[in-house]
């Protein structure tokens, strides 16, 4: 996936951590962007005949958090 992400001119990188739970993405902007529900925060579509079976946008949302936390200097 950082492969296809470059040709974009989009650096990706990740690390996993054993035993953490805690879901945030940081950018190099200098914000911390912490995912309470992670990044599945769309409910299921009803059928595969609804507008949301291939637009996310035209899907409800799971309840949840986004907190924004500027981090470094």
């Amino acid at each position: 996936m950082p492969q296809d992400l470059r040709r974009d001119h989009v650096e990706f990188t990740y690390e996993l951590v054993d035993g953490l739970h805690d879901r945030w993405i940081e950018a190099d902007t200098g914000w911390r962007i912490i995912l309470g529900q992670g990044l599945d925060i769309f409910q299921r579509p009803e059928d595969k005949f609804s507008l949301g079976f291939n637009d996310q946008t035209k899907r409800k949302c799971k309840p949840t958090t986004v907190t924004y936390v500027r981090v470094g200097g």
